[in-house]
């Protein structure tokens, strides 16, 4: 149960802050910072709640770009960026600001 709520949480803060703010592009690394600090998991499951929320959200979001504007600028980039690479670094990214939060938690607990 914490999971989805986690999930669904990341990616509801993730989408109000990338809407209704003019903070730079990077800013769910501190939504999921805040989730992850609000919701103690393990280290793995935190990890792993952070990137997939960011990336279900990043996946629905240009889903519905794509299809507004019939698919003209998704078959440009595909002939330029292999999918993969683009897809390993950014769960790489999404991922490690939900387990920065334990990390912080661990060491402050250790005092």
């Amino acid at each position: 149960m914490k999971f989805i709520t986690t999930l669904f949480l990341a990616a509801l803060m993730a989408y109000a802050i990338g809407i209704y703010s003019a903070l730079p592009w990077w800013s769910f690394a501190v939504t999921n910072l805040i989730v992850a600090i609000a919701i103690p998991q393990k280290p793995l499951i935190s990890f792993v709640s952070g990137a997939l929320a960011i990336g279900l959200l990043w996946a629905c979001l240009s889903m519905i770009i794509d299809q507004s504007n019939h698919h003209i600028l998704a078959t440009k980039v595909a002939t330029i960026l292999p999918i993969c690479a683009i897809n390993i670094s950014d769960k790489y990214s999404r991922g490690l600001s939900g387990w920065t939060c334990f990390f912080n938690r661990f060491f402050y607990s250790l005092k």
